[in-house]
């Protein structure tokens, strides 16, 4: 069969890109599990209230829809990034579950964001 393709395709009957569907089945695509919730965890070394009232305030987690809105109005300063990564780039990582990280600030803040 393979040779057939070839033959074909150097005699110019079929064209290159129906000779590749031929000879490669198309494989399918993955798709990654949505999310739609983001948990955050915010630990400050400065006092225990503190720590409370965030953990009372990220108590349940979020919809995505609330921080896909917030990250909508930050201002991206010209030449002074406070992002790293664009935020396209952050919406489309948001939107798939199970991504984890953890963030070390310099002044011992430690942050924990899940995507649900």
């Amino acid at each position: 069969m393979e040779n057939q393709v070839i033959v074909q395709l150097a005699s110019k009957e079929i064209s290159a890109r129906k000779a590749y569907d031929l000879l490669y089945k198309p494989q399918k695509t993955r798709r990654h599990p949505r999310a739609h919730f983001l948990k955050l965890r915010i630990r400050t070394p400065e006092s225990k209230g503190v720590n409370r009232f965030l953990a009372f305030l990220f108590w349940l987690p979020m919809p995505l829809i609330y921080v896909r809105i917030g990250l909508a109005f930050v201002k991206v300063k010209d030449g002074n990034d406070p992002l790293p990564i664009p935020k396209q780039e952050i919406m489309k990582l948001l939107s798939y579950r199970g991504i984890h990280v953890e963030v070390d600030a310099k002044d011992g803040t430690k942050i924990l964001i899940k995507t649900l």
